[in-house]
């Protein structure tokens, strides 16, 4: 999801809001639930920018791939 945030460059809540409306995208990563906006930024907060970048080069890489 934060991929997704970035990529989309949207805000933390902004994403979490779109992924309400997003039922797709949800079915697709099978979340249950849509987590809190806060939970987001703090995975974010907590993570390597240098991990980030790669987990979004690979999310791009794969979904060009698939299509």
């Amino acid at each position: 999801m934060i991929t997704i945030r970035q990529y989309e460059s949207k805000s933390y809540r902004m994403i979490v809001d779109w992924l309400f409306d997003a039922c797709y995208l949800r079915s697709f990563l099978r979340l249950s639930r849509i987590p809190h906006f806060t939970t987001l930024q703090k995975i974010t907060d907590r993570i390597n920018n240098a991990l980030l970048e790669k987990i979004i080069s690979s999310f791009i890489v794969i979904s060009d791939s698939k299509y």
